[in-house]
């Protein structure tokens, strides 16, 4: 059955309600959220140690993010690709893509199917409907003939929630597999006795997609690109961190996620789960329009028309220096 797009993409306000309804963003310090998961890292450990010269606001899934940043309560974000495009499309042009943040970092697991044919008539979770792993599942479902729409029996229920959730649902038997990003992938093989189905990256040519983007407003751009660049120095400073000293990278991350969610990762989780990322400022322009024609195909977007969408002036600047 075809999604209904509806039901499953945002209520986004217009530029004009945006300003009447929100702070200007001329005024404060500027607004950034990110999400607790290890694919957002570098604003885990701006966030912790206070390195962003910005307010910071934290989002469980794309959708919900977006909408926040078309409605004008933040001016970039950390997100997923799908999410982003979402946004750039539905808003007629009105952010942009500004660096790469992290590609990898998302799997399927699985209790006992060990192939895509054995989740026909199965439910299957994803942290949210339209979100970076729940576009990523439903195309793969359709690559393998299993959306239901020649074969009601082939259908499968796909279920949205909350990555706890998800982990908790997973847990006790009520999802027979979930497709998150790390480390709730790591945590479903590791404490819930899950099995790795498939590793995202093995889908893809050149084993890298865009996990995470950082994405801002035009009109911050526009009215504040010295305080954005300031954002990207610290989003370069941390990437680059995470190639130089991975392990102590890897220790600052966890600091920042055990302040943000009360519980420190295991050494053995962190080390599988974050060892599926590559951290990177490579926005992957060519696999980033792949998700575009993916959600468009699926019913969440009217165009795939990426034409306006990258602006990495400011990241171009950055990085010849």
């Amino acid at each position: 059955m075809r999604l209904n797009p509806s039901i499953v993409l945002l209520t986004l306000l217009s530029l004009e309600g945006c300003s009447r309804n929100h702070q200007s963003a001329s005024k404060g310090p500027l607004r950034l959220g990110f999400f607790p998961n290890l694919t957002h890292a570098q604003a885990l450990v701006g966030w912790n140690e206070k390195l962003f010269q910005a307010d910071t606001k934290i989002f469980n899934a794309g959708p919900a993010a977006m909408e926040a940043l078309i409605g004008g309560s933040i001016d970039l974000c950390y997100v997923g690709a799908g999410p982003a495009i979402n946004a750039y499309v539905r808003s007629q042009g009105q952010v942009r893509l500004i660096a790469g943040s992290a590609s990898g970092g998302a799997i399927l697991v699985s209790h006992s199917a060990r192939q895509a044919e054995d989740l026909k008539g199965k439910r299957v979770g994803t942290p949210q409907l339209g979100n970076s792993q729940d576009i990523a599942f439903r195309s793969w479902l359709r690559q393998h003939g299993l959306d239901g729409r020649d074969n009601p029996s082939h259908n499968v229920s796909v279920i949205p929630m909350p990555n706890a959730d998800l982990f908790t649902q997973f847990r006790v038997g009520q999802l027979e597999a979930v497709w998150v990003p790390e480390p709730w992938g790591t945590k479903l093989l590791q404490e819930a006795h899950g099995h790795l189905m498939l590793d995202e990256r093995d889908l893809w040519k050149h084993h890298r997609f865009p996990t995470t983007v950082l994405i801002a407003r035009v009109k911050t751009l526009d009215e504040r690109p010295e305080e954005v660049r300031a954002i990207l120095e610290v989003h370069r400073a941390l990437t680059e961190s995470s190639r130089t000293d991975p392990s102590g990278f890897a220790e600052r991350v966890n600091r920042a996620f055990a302040r943000l969610t009360g519980s420190r990762l295991s050494e053995p989780l962190l080390r599988e789960s974050i060892g599926r990322i590559d951290f990177t400022l490579d926005s992957m322009k060519e696999e980033t329009a792949e998700i575009a024609e993916h959600a468009k195909f699926l019913g969440y977007l009217p165009s795939s028309d990426l034409a306006q969408f990258f602006d990495e002036r400011l990241i171009a600047r950055i990085r010849e220096r």
